[in-house]
């Protein structure tokens, strides 16, 4: 586990240890306790996690819109890639970012990508969980 030979200042650093934790589930024992309890950190979240952190090459994507289609209970998000492709994807009504991310990632055939939301925010890994309807 590269994490147990890192400094403490990697040790504590969130991103150092998600990255740790994608590659070995066991390294999150060598994390700071604080972080061994957030949820996101824990390996089942981690891997389910396809948010890139700075530095992982991943591909770019950017969300041109949100829309909450009430009719079908779903949210509809029209996307953007680097190349130019043009991407409509569709989460639940209760999706969050992390499930958008995991579905674009999924449609993409990558593990991780970088998600760009309406208005030009960088979205990090730790924003996982947050709802999209905070989007729409």
């Amino acid at each position: 586990f590269a994490l147990e030979y890192a400094s403490e200042g990697l040790r504590q650093d969130w991103d150092v240890v998600l990255e740790a934790v994608r590659a070995k589930a066991g390294a999150l024992k060598f994390a700071p306790v604080q972080l061994q309890r957030e949820s996101i950190l824990q390996p089942e979240s981690a891997g389910r996690n396809h948010i890139a952190t700075a530095g992982t090459p991943a591909p770019v994507v950017t969300v041109k819109s949100l829309v909450r289609v009430k009719k079908h209970a779903h949210i509809e998000a029209h996307l953007t890639w680097l190349d130019g492709e043009e991407m409509l994807v569709t989460c639940g009504k209760s999706g969050t970012v992390g499930d958008l991310a995991a579905r674009v990632a999924h449609e993409r055939r990558v593990r991780l990508v970088f998600l760009i939301m309406p208005g030009g925010a960088v979205v990090l890994p730790s924003a996982a969980l947050t709802p999209l309807d905070t989007f729409v």
